[in-house]
Parts: structure tokens; C-alpha cells; sequence
């Protein structure tokens, strides 16, 4: 990833079998992210949500988040889910 001609990286969960990409829910295993060697800014993806984030993001300190299913309500993205997110998260990168 490092050698990769991009600026930051985007780091998500793979769905087996969906023919989608993002937006799938499915968590990913954060432990897969080495705690040391990533020279490049990273954001994450994959699953993330009010009740995981702030656990998650203390422990890999990403760049940014990508969220999407985490904040919908039957599909829709829900205000009240991001304004509990950016509460969480201070609303800014680290």
C-alpha cells in the first residue's frame, strides 16, 4: 500500500459475494491494521457506528471515517445518527 502512487488510503471490509462496494454493514476486522508502518494517511470504512466508533478509531487512529449504512434509518440517511456521530467524534479528522 505504501508504494501505491495516492496521497491517503481507504481502508474497507470485503463482502464476499455482494456485487456492491461499501455501504454493506459488515464490520471490519480492525485488528488486520498494523499498529506501526502505515507512512500514508488512512481513513476507514466497513461497519462503523455510533456504538463502535469512538473504540475504533482510539485504537487505529485513522485519517478519517467513511460511514454510510451506520448512519441510515430503512435506507435513508438519518440526521439525528450523524449529528450522534459527529458528537462522538468531535467532528474532525485526527
Amino acid at each position: 500500500a505504501q508504494q501505491l502512487p495516492v496521497d491517503k488510503l481507504l481502508l474497507d471490509t470485503f463482502a464476499e459475494g455482494k456485487d456492491m462496494y461499501g455501504g454493506t454493514g459488515k464490520v471490519m476486522n480492525y485488528d488486520l491494521i498494523p499498529k506501526e508502518g502505515i507512512i500514508k494517511p488512512f481513513f476507514i470504512a466497513g461497519g462503523l457506528h455510533s456504538k463502535n466508533i469512538k473504540e475504533i478509531t482510539e485504537k487505529v487512529h485513522p485519517y478519517g471515517i467513511d460511514i454510510s449504512s451506520g448512519i441510515e434509518t430503512d435506507g435513508y440517511k438519518d440526521l439525528k445518527k450523524m449529528k450522534e456521530i459527529m458528537q462522538i467524534t468531535g467532528g474532525r479528522h485526527e
